[in-house]
Formats: structure tokens, C-alpha cells, sequence
């Protein structure tokens, strides 16, 4: 028998709370999300078919909408056409964040995980590894093209930070499901300092060559007895990795930003000039 598709698509960003809404996902009766966040289907594994994709939602009911949590699709400039292809009308839901607080957060995953060995994050790091995650007008737009726009909900880190409640209610409200009162510590997937970095690389090795291998059912035996989550919690220490960004390298956001913001209102006909806005203490961006 055919599988229903899916319904919805949350297509980023990077390092703003989708693994923390990926717990509230798993607990929530309405919905239904594999046990692995990021299947990567649309970004890097479409040549595994469609049968493949649907085997990871065979556990769902009828009762529940089905979606998938990948922030690799937001960045792709593939996905959105493959994603339209798939389903026309599915929902999509993209979270932005701050692009220096983004940055700064995603350089210190990379550095917890030794892909990066710096804590300052250089002009050249930030064109050929950070900024395409940022560029929320430019990764925006062929979603916009493709989809109705009473399809795409646009919400912000901050307001999860500020009214987790509210955010999650807005989310409720457009996919259909009942606001149910589920509390999860924000402190999943956090980037602390690791006490041995070789550690947290070989996990991510572990990880990949895991998907890459199409060993998916490894990872959910993993996720689902604790043991990723028990070797990583004896291996993090409670510090943070200090992470800032060369002067060359804000210059370079700040002109990249005032286009993509610029922009991106135009194409939404919404202000998001608040997500511009740092704390005192750190750079602002656009001035």
C-alpha cells in the first residue's frame, strides 16, 4: 500500500532549538517524528528513493501528522524544488537566529568537535563554512517560489528564548494539533566544552559513517538505550568554548547581512530587524 507523505518540514536553522523542538515533537500526541532528527533525504540522500524516506514514519498512525526536523535543507539550494516535487502542500517551519549568535554557536560545535582548531573564527571560515547558513533572503527565497505562503511559518531563537509557550503555540496553531503543555530542558544538543575533543570527533565519525551506510537503525539503538548521551554528558564539562570573530570577519557579516535582511523583508513584507540586535556586550550588526 502507498504511504501518505509527509506533512511538514522544519528546514532550519542550524544550532536554533530544533533538537530541543525534536524532543517536544516525540512527546507530543498529534505528531509524529522519526527517531532520527535529520535524514538528510532532500540534501544529500535523494538518490535513496522515496521508499526509503517513508520506512523511517512506518511506525506512525493515521491519528498523527508526520514531518522530519533537517536543518540541511534551508542552506540547499536544491531541497526546496525536491521538497515541492515530493508534496506541493506541506507545511514548512524555519526558525532564525541572530547570524553573528548563529555563527558564533555553530563555529563552537566545530571546535567541541575538533572540525575546527581556532576559537577565533576567520573571514575565510566564515565564507566557506558559516555565512551559507545565514542568508536567510538568498535560502528563503526558492521556498517562497515554491510554496503557498500561508505554508511557511518564520519564527525566531528569540522568541523561544523569551515565550517558549507562545512559540510553540504559534508552531501548534499551524500545524493543526492541539497546544499541549510539554516541558523540555533548552539545553539540548548545547555546545559545551568537551574534556576530551578526540571523544566528541570519533562520536561524529561514528554518526556519519553510520548514515552514510544507511545504519540508521545503529543510531536509534543508541539515541534510544542512552549511550550517546551518557558518553557525552562524562565528557563535557560545564565551560564553554570562548568563541569570537576576527574584525574582517563582522565587517564582512554586517555587509552581507544589510542585503539579506534588506531584502528578506521585502520578500516577507515582515520586520525582522529585532533578530539584528545583540546584547550590549557583543557586536551589533547592522548600525
Amino acid at each position: 500500500m502507498k504511504q501518505k507523505k509527509i506533512d511538514f518540514l522544519v528546514v532550519g536553522n542550524y544550532r536554533s532549538g530544533t533538537s530541543w523542538l525534536q524532543k517536544i515533537f516525540k512527546m507530543h500526541s498529534q505528531i509524529f517524528v522519526p527517531d532520527e532528527k535529520e535524514l538528510f533525504y532532500f540534501s544529500r540522500y535523494y538518490d535513496r528513493g522515496v521508499e526509503w524516506y517513508h520506512s523511517f514514519f512506518k511506525k506512525s498512525n493515521k491519528n498523527k501528522i508526520k514531518g522530519e526536523i533537517c536543518p540541511s535543507y534551508f542552506p540547499n539550494s536544491r531541497a526546496a524544488g525536491l521538497i515541492c516535487e515530493y508534496n506541493p502542500n506541506i507545511k514548512i517551519v524555519l526558525i532564525i537566529r541572530n547570524p553573528i549568535d548563529q555563527i558564533k554557536s555553530m563555529s563552537r560545535l566545530h571546535l567541541n568537535r575538533n572540525i575546527k582548531q581556532s576559537d577565533i573564527i576567520s573571514l575565510e571560515e566564515i565564507k566557506s563554512r558559516y555565512i551559507k547558513n545565514v542568508l536567510y533572503y538568498t535560502n528563503l527565497k526558492p521556498f517562497w517560489k515554491s510554496f503557498p505562503e500561508e505554508n511557511i511559518l518564520i519564527l525566531s531563537y528569540d522568541e523561544l528564548k523569551k515565550n517558549e509557550s507562545g512559540f510553540l503555540k504559534k508552531i501548534y496553531n499551524f500545524l493543526e494539533v492541539e497546544n499541549e503543555n510539554i516541558q523540555v530542558d533548552k539545553n539540548v544538543n548545547k555546545a559545551f566544552k568537551p574534556r576530551f575533543n578526540f571523544v566528541e570527533k570519533l562520536l561524529s565519525n561514528i554518526g556519519e559513517f553510520l548514515r552514510n551506510n544507511n545504519l540508521y537503525i545503529l543510531i536509534s539503538s543508541f539515541k534510544n538505550i542512552g549511550l550517546l548521551s551518557f558518553i557525552r554528558n562524562l565528557n563535557y564539562s560545564q565551560n564553554e568554548n570562548e568563541i569570537d570573530i576576527s574584525e574582517e570577519g563582522i565587517n564582512y557579516i554586517n555587509k552581507i547581512m544589510k542585503y539579506e535582511f534588506t531584502n528578506l523583508h521585502l520578500l516577507t513584507k515582515t520586520d525582522y530587524s529585532d533578530i539584528l540586535k545583540l546584547k550590549k556586550t557583543e557586536n551589533s550588526i547592522i548600525k
